[in-house]
């Protein structure tokens, strides 16, 4: 046997071994993966502060505070024009028992830890405030929120008023319809129906035929 045919069987040879080891990966997260959609629900009712557990293209269903119900696809969130959060805001602010706790639209404050600038709007994903350096930020909530006059509000406060739907937020949700695209905004929203995505036995099957990295690794030239 020539030293050519022998180099080209222990290549077949590697090749073979190599297409057993990543069918078999793939089988096994395969497995897995199916296993953990098993385990999904197929139908899950979130609150409004929930929709960061939904994401973009998935069918979902809301319960407004009307009683009306509307279906169709989540296409993200959208902010709400200034002028109408401003008119519900203030309205909010005037009527709420704790409302003259919170900072008025315009209102210099200091979030503690955080940045500094002009109180914009409560939003889903914290507070939103204008800076003549950064612009328009928007901050988590956590710690505290400093007043122009000295005064703090805790900010567990404006996380849990929100997950209980009272403080009127920024944030609307878009979606497309059988009437075509729709703008909700998210404290219209009583309830969400969503069904989870079920991609886990996919992923494991593709995860499964990658490349080890281990085996693929580029060496930078030795020359440079």
């Amino acid at each position: 046997m020539t030293n050519r045919r022998r180099s080209w069987i222990a290549i077949a040879g590697l090749g073979a071994l190599f297409a057993v080891h990543v069918n078999s990966c793939s089988l096994i997260n395969l497995a897995v993966g199916w296993r953990m959609d098993a385990r999904r629900p197929r139908y899950e009712e979130l609150r409004a502060s929930e929709l960061v557990r939904v994401s973009p293209g998935e069918h979902i269903t809301l319960l407004l505070d009307d009683s009306t119900r509307v279906a169709g696809v989540y296409l993200g969130a959208a902010p709400i024009a200034d002028a109408e959060y401003r008119a519900v805001y203030n309205a909010w602010h005037g009527r709420h028992p704790r409302g003259s706790a919170y900072p008025e639209i315009g209102e210099l404050v200091q979030l503690k830890p955080g940045g500094k600038g002009a109180f914009n709007a409560f939003v889903a994903e914290g507070v939103e405030l204008q800076s003549r350096r950064f612009g328009r930020s928007t901050y988590e909530r956590k710690g505290w929120m400093v007043r122009r006059d000295g005064s703090k509000l805790d900010l567990i406060e404006v996380r849990d008023l929100s997950l209980s739907g009272e403080l009127p937020l920024a944030t609307a949700l878009r979606m497309e319809t059988d009437a075509g695209e729709r703008s909700i905004p998210v404290n219209r929203i009583a309830m969400i129906g969503a069904t989870p995505a079920r991609h886990a036995a996919l992923k494991g099957f593709l995860v499964g035929w990658a490349p080890n990295p281990g085996t693929l690794a580029v060496r930078p030239n030795a020359g440079r």
